[in-house]
């Protein structure tokens, strides 16, 4: 009975260290996908980002998981995350630009990039809204290996952004940073931090001629407030209206 306990002890210990051999294998490559999101260039030379989409929560699928938290959700076939960031650059020319980029890790490159293109996530320009999904979903097939959604806007020199209030109520920025080995280009080390700083609601951001982001009070925005409950005063009462309706439109059609 002993000589028994002792081999299957032995055994269990010999398959944990596999498959946690076998995970590991999965996280030594991260690499990302690149899809251009066409944009209708907004007349009045402000872009706002809105989330028009019902915020996730968990539909309550597994009895064993009990949860009331929001940003999430697991079903038997899917997991849908809320992690997503934001990167804002100066665009090269007169118009704005938008590109989704879907991270992953993978045992190779080529496996990275192949669950990098599996996640599925919503983005479209319409007047001067970009309308983004309230989160991303992985299919069962690709297992998460630290999926990751980034939507990068290129903002023209002298034009704005501004970011509605439902994007820092219905996403959660992450900010994945991984360290590279110079000699093989493998994953070394990674970082997570998912108190990433975010950009204020209802501000109208300017993008500098040196590149950065700047407030309407002149103030220059060198990174994003981590505070997403902060909101700046001066907010145009009539500009946010017409904003919800169009939210509040693009929910009822979702709805039909």
């Amino acid at each position: 009975m002993g000589w028994t306990f002792g081999a299957l002890w032995t055994i269990g210990w010999i398959a944990a260290i596999l498959l946690a051999s076998s995970i590991s294998s999965d996280f030594r490559n991260y690499d990302h996908t690149d899809k251009i999101i066409e944009v209708v260039q907004p007349r009045n030379n402000k872009i706002i980002v809105a989330v028009s989409e019902q915020e996730l929560t968990y539909s309550g699928r597994f009895t064993w998981i009990n949860s009331e938290s929001s940003g999430w959700d697991l079903s038997d076939d899917t997991l849908r995350l809320s992690t997503v960031r934001f990167t804002v650059k100066p665009s090269l020319d007169s118009q704005y630009h938008v590109t989704l980029k879907k991270h992953s890790f993978g045992r190779s490159e080529d496996e990275a990039i192949a669950r990098a293109e599996r996640i599925q996530y919503n983005v479209s320009s319409r007047d001067s809204v970009l309308d983004v999904g309230s989160g991303y979903t992985v299919d069962k097939e690709s297992k998460f290996r630290g999926q990751q959604v980034e939507v990068e806007i290129l903002v023209p020199i002298g034009k704005k952004i501004r970011f509605d209030e439902t994007v820092n109520e219905k996403l959660n920025a992450v900010n994945v940073r991984v360290r590279r080995s110079s000699r093989r280009n493998r994953v070394v080390n990674v970082e997570i931090d998912d108190r990433s700083s975010r950009f204020l609601s209802g501000v109208d951001y300017t993008m500098g001629i040196n590149g950065k982001l700047k407030t309407e009070t002149g103030e220059v925005i060198e990174k994003q407030q981590p505070d997403n409950e902060y909101r700046y005063p001066g907010t145009d009462n009539k500009e946010k209206n017409d904003i919800q309706k169009q939210i509040q439109e693009e929910e009822r059609k979702r709805g039909k």
